[in-house]
């Protein structure tokens, strides 16, 4: 199962870690690990693109199975962070919806 733990300081979205993987079948299985992974990545990658931060104001950890990224709460107040951040949200809620049990998001603003 992948497990999305999304951060939430005092209602401003900070950042997530996402862990595991959906499991070692191909088809279905490899759908959910693909489609969660374009999200995440692709919010990290929009935090620099789109919201303009420099790569060393976003720390982020990538793994086989893994990524992490935690922006100071501060910088991620900005309207185009939470956009991004809240994005990825619904993004991966829909996953959730349809692939249960294979996906489990915990914490954040739900859509």
């Amino acid at each position: 199962m992948i497990q999305i733990d999304v951060y939430d300081v005092e209602g401003i979205l900070t950042g997530f870690k996402a862990k595991g993987h959906a499991g070692n079948n191909q088809g279905e299985y490899d759908l959910v690990c693909a489609a969660v992974s374009i999200l995440t990545q692709t919010c990290v990658e929009s935090l620099h693109q789109v919201a303009g931060l420099a790569e060393k104001d976003i720390p982020y950890q990538m793994e086989d199975g893994f990524l992490s990224v935690e922006i100071d709460p501060a910088t991620a107040e900005d309207k185009t962070i939470q956009i991004i951040f809240q994005t990825m949200v619904c993004g991966l809620e829909m996953i959730e919806k349809t692939a249960q049990p294979y996906l489990k998001i915990t914490g954040g603003k739900k859509c």
